[in-house]
């Protein structure tokens, strides 16, 4: 009678791998939050942005993680290769991990002068259009990234 019992909790217990790599979502989510506050300086090889302080602040790929200094606070890890590259005004992160590729749209480099419902209002959209982005499905694209090395 225990037997079964414990066969039958063993099937209720058992947990499949989930087929995306949604950590990386909740990374990538995280980076556009800190750039959403901040000020963004230079995209390159790694983001350098200036927070609500003033603080120099970088995003870049070290030993298979994404980390964020100063400090060195892990973002996503367990990643093969990381860049950022700006198209159209818009910057990208384009990742990959065990052959799989994922480019997720992270920030603007939109500027000027405008009033604060404005701000406030392109924030707002900013943010709904990254949440969407972010963690839709449509999120893991399969097309090829630049070269990592």
């Amino acid at each position: 009678m225990i037997v079964v019992n414990m066969t039958s909790i063993l099937h209720l217990v058992k947990i499949k791998k989930a087929d995306h790599d949604f950590d990386i979502s909740i990374g990538v989510k995280q980076v556009s939050e800190y750039l959403l506050a901040g000020d963004i300086k230079e995209v390159n090889d790694q983001l350098i942005y200036e927070d609500e302080d003033k603080e120099k602040n970088i995003i870049e790929y070290d030993n298979h993680r994404l980390v964020k200094r100063p400090g060195y606070e892990t973002l996503i890890t367990n990643i093969d290769c990381a860049n950022f590259y700006v198209k159209n005004n818009y910057i990208y992160l384009g990742l990959e991990r065990n052959h799989h590729s994922y480019t997720y749209l992270i920030g603007n480099l939109y500027h000027g002068e405008k009033s604060d419902e404005e701000t406030t209002q392109q924030q707002w959209q900013y943010s709904t259009d990254c949440i969407d982005h972010l963690f839709s499905t449509a999120t893991f694209y399969s097309f090829h990234i630049n070269d990592c090395s």
